[in-house]
């Protein structure tokens, strides 16, 4: 009984250890491609296209990038 229990355990803790590396992989990666994004969109580089594929928090993130990426297009192309 004991060494099924600890089995179990076991098995649940390996588990739980995958699911957290794939939820930290997913957050750093979404997070990386926002941060390429703004650091493109800093140096000047208006052209580049912004690709929101996600339907989450990062992938808000990245909506209000693109967002914010069409609006100075838009301003940089007005005349004054």
């Amino acid at each position: 009984m004991l060494w099924s229990t600890l089995a179990i355990s076991g098995v649940v803790l390996a588990v739980a250890a995958l699911v957290s590396l794939s939820l930290i992989r997913s957050i750093t990666d979404g997070i990386a491609v926002a941060v390429k994004v703004a650091r493109t969109v800093a140096a000047g580089d208006l052209g580049s296209t912004i690709v929101v594929d996600r339907h989450d928090e990062i992938g808000t993130l990245l909506g209000a990038l693109k967002h914010m990426n069409e609006s100075l297009v838009a301003i940089t192309a007005t005349p004054t």
